[in-house]
């Protein structure tokens, strides 16, 4: 299936919802007739006829204009496609407003109940046709004593008090998804940051352990701030939207992340002044199509499956979002912008860390070993030539031949230390060596020690 023929359908899905709401308030208006409590304000509402949904409240103005196979779009920024569900509880929340009573007819106290179309309180909700005409509207006034508020229908002059308080946001953006991506971190696998004349990349594990790849010598990664940029899409939301072409600016950041489906997704930033900016695009594996056999693995399918999936999402994502340049918080912009320097610090030249494998001797302290003190040097020279070995896995070598309590647990590992807190001679050998080296063999009043220094 294409990226279009997906699009065709969500389409006609989303114009499918908003028909079946109004559809159950659909019908020929009755004519007016006596208040009975409990009523509906709206009543007899023709779907296919609306074209216009307009929201007024003081300078504020919302208009919704429904577009041939797009659905609602919102005037007020360029015709961006509104959200199908804030569409759908706009609708629910006008076509479900019941009266609770009937409180006046008279003009004059309009104003004070807040129901005059341009009062201070009023929020007027109006419905218009393909030509303009208005269909129906209502104005919602001050919250009415005892629950709910007054309620005015446009074309009457009788005053309600509500059952409720119909939710009616004023404000254009409450009619956007202002999310753009849908991204768990569970499902992320690599980032790559390009800033000003940084490069950096981080990676993302099963287990949620964030890496950062080709960390500068003396440097360590702060772990915290890789994580937040690693996951940096996944609270992303705008707070505003422009057409591409009205917004000429100096992408100075690319922000990369591919998900474990191999579906990408590529962030482009730009400041100006206070103001974030930020273009979208996503791209997959270029494959026509994906062979899938009645006996392959169920952990396969699922794979191949995710594959197809991301390909289709790749095509619905660009073509709907390159067209706009979005808004964003300078929070979640700056999470994506971090220059590497952000990412490291110094490693404190008075800490490092180690393992060691310790050989010991009868009379060494706190030795429980049998061995003369020739013995445990001859194995010692033994088993430091294996851990020079090329491809030597020192860990192992540690839980075979170390004497030191818990060297099977951890394989040698001490962890980080400060000078002072090791034998002399064992500090000053641990402290001359780089990240990776492995020392001689060192004597102190433990027995024989072969160092490795790890960080």
């Amino acid at each position: 299936m294409t990226g279009n023929k997906s699009l065709a359908v969500l389409l006609a899905v989303t114009a499918a919802m908003v028909v079946a709401v109004l559809a159950l308030y659909s019908g020929n208006r009755p004519a007016k007739q006596e208040f009975q409590p409990g009523s509906l304000l709206i009543q007899g509402v023709a779907p296919e006829k609306i074209q216009t949904i307009s929201i007024v409240h003081g300078k504020e103005t919302v208009t919704l204009e429904r577009r041939p196979d797009k659905g609602f779009v919102l005037a007020e920024r360029n015709d961006y496609p509104a959200s199908v569900k804030r569409i759908n509880e706009l609708l629910l929340a006008c076509l479900e407003i019941r009266c609770r009573s009937k409180v006046t007819d008279a003009k004059e106290n309009y104003r004070e109940l807040g129901v005059e179309e341009g009062a201070d309180d009023a929020v007027a909700v109006t419905f218009k046709d393909s030509s303009g005409g208005t269909l129906f509207g209502f104005v919602r006034g001050k919250n009415a004593e005892g629950g709910g508020a007054y309620v005015r229908l446009l074309d009457q002059s009788a005053v309600y008090a509500s059952e409720t308080n119909p939710a009616i946001d004023p404000t254009p953006m409450a009619y956007l998804d202002k999310k753009i991506i849908d991204v768990k971190a569970d499902d992320i696998r690599r980032v790559e940051v390009q800033t000003g004349k940084d490069q950096y990349a981080l990676s993302r594990d099963e287990k949620g352990v964030v890496t950062l790849e080709k960390i500068p010598e003396g440097k360590r990664a702060k772990s915290s701030v890789c994580d937040t940029v690693a996951t940096a899409l996944t609270d992303l939301e705008f707070s505003d939207v422009s057409p591409a072409d009205k917004m000429p600016l100096e992408w100075d950041t690319t922000y990369t992340c591919r998900l474990a489906s191999n579906l990408v997704y590529t962030v482009q930033l730009a400041k100006k002044g206070d103001q974030y900016y930020a273009k979208f695009s996503a791209s997959a594996p270029n494959i026509e199509s994906v062979q899938i056999t009645p006996t392959e693995a169920e952990q396969e399918l699922k794979k191949k499956d995710a594959l197809l999936q991301a390909v289709e999402k790749a095509r619905d994502f660009t073509p709907r979002n390159a067209p706009w340049v979005y808004e964003l918080p300078g929070w979640t912009a700056e999470k994506m912008r971090h220059p590497l320097s952000d990412l490291v610090e110094d490693i404190p030249t008075d800490e490092i860390a180690a393992s060691h494998i310790l050989i010991s001797y009868q009379g060494a302290e706190r030795s429980s070993a049998t061995r003369t003190k020739e013995e445990a040097r001859k194995l010692a020279d033994e088993v430091l030539a294996k851990a020079q070995a090329p491809g030597a896995d020192f860990a192992a070598l540690a839980r075979e031949y170390s004497d030191e309590p818990g060297a099977k647990e951890r394989g040698g590992d001490l962890g980080a230390f400060k000078k002072g807190a090791m034998a002399k001679p064992f500090e000053d050998a641990a402290f001359q060596l780089k990240v990776g080296e492995i020392s001689g063999v060192v004597e102190t009043p433990f027995g024989f020690h072969i160092i490795k220094r790890t960080k």
